[in-house]
């Protein structure tokens, strides 16, 4: 395994009001994430989820999202195991992700294994990896890194055995990953992190070997293809947003849900 790259963003705090025995309180919460990458971000880097096996039952390489909550009951850890358990719906429908969850008790965090079902190894060979091995000479060429992990710490600043309701929990782990998604992932990670993009390179990937070869009788244009769908800025929510200011998104990432 290569030298990993961390990259941290700025920590947050929310608050969030209680009531308990008829009393109104305030509870603070820290939220502090980082990405793990294979390789240095740079400009001419093109960040993917791990990479997986062309059949997703041979031990693909995951993308590894991780929740490390502190000052929380132990009941109430439980029931955000089984509130993630039930949320499964934005990460397989929206992003287009296998996902399972697990519990580690020990940490206690929860764990989220993400296999990307739109970027097998097959397709990175022959969209990325051979069209690249053409200029492989050029200082400046494309790069291929990839994005192994995603942690977030979660503190919340009050009594060590809080137990957190599960409305407020919901709306505030909502607020903070999906304006952790909307402001930095999507901007910086959008093969991985934007759904509209990948959707896009879904619905164009077909496309673009013609592009590359009616242009240049070869298929070294591809990476760049790829590349210019996944800086369009088009693609993201902020953008979607501000062109439609009754444009309806939903990061309901955690939801209550039925069983």
């Amino acid at each position: 395994m290569g030298v990993q790259h961390e990259v941290q963003f700025e920590t947050v705090y929310m608050k969030t009001k209680l009531t308990s025995l008829d009393q109104e309180y305030f509870v603070i919460s820290k939220w502090k994430s980082c990405v793990q990458l294979s390789t240095k971000p740079e400009p001419n880097t093109l960040i993917l989820p791990p990479r997986s096996p062309n059949c997703l039952k041979k031990n693909p390489n995951l993308l590894q999202i991780s929740f490390h909550f502190h000052g929380i009951a132990a009941k109430c850890e439980l029931n955000i195991f089984e509130l993630f358990k039930r949320s499964v719906v934005f990460w397989e429908e929206i992003l287009q992700f296998a996902c399972s969850v697990s519990h580690q008790e020990k940490t206690g965090s929860i764990e989220l294994l993400l296999t990307c079902k739109l970027w097998p190894s097959k397709k990175i060979d022959n969209l990325l990896e051979a069209p690249l091995s053409y200029d492989s000479h050029n200082l400046e060429t494309l790069q291929i890194g990839y994005l192994e992990k995603l942690s977030t710490e979660v503190e919340f600043l009050k009594d060590a055995n809080l137990i957190f309701p599960e409305a407020e929990l919901i709306e505030q782990f909502n607020e903070y990953l999906g304006s952790l998604i909307i402001s930095q992932l999507e901007f910086r990670y959008p093969l991985v992190f934007s759904s509209l993009v990948r959707r896009r390179l879904s619905l164009q990937e077909r496309f673009l070997p013609s592009v590359s070869y009616s242009l240049t009788d070869s298929s070294k244009l591809l990476p760049h293809l790829v590349q210019m769908i996944s800086k369009d800025r088009t693609a993201t929510t902020v953008y979607q947003l501000l062109k439609n200011t009754k444009c309806k998104l939903s990061f309901d990432i955690m939801r209550k849900g039925t069983d």
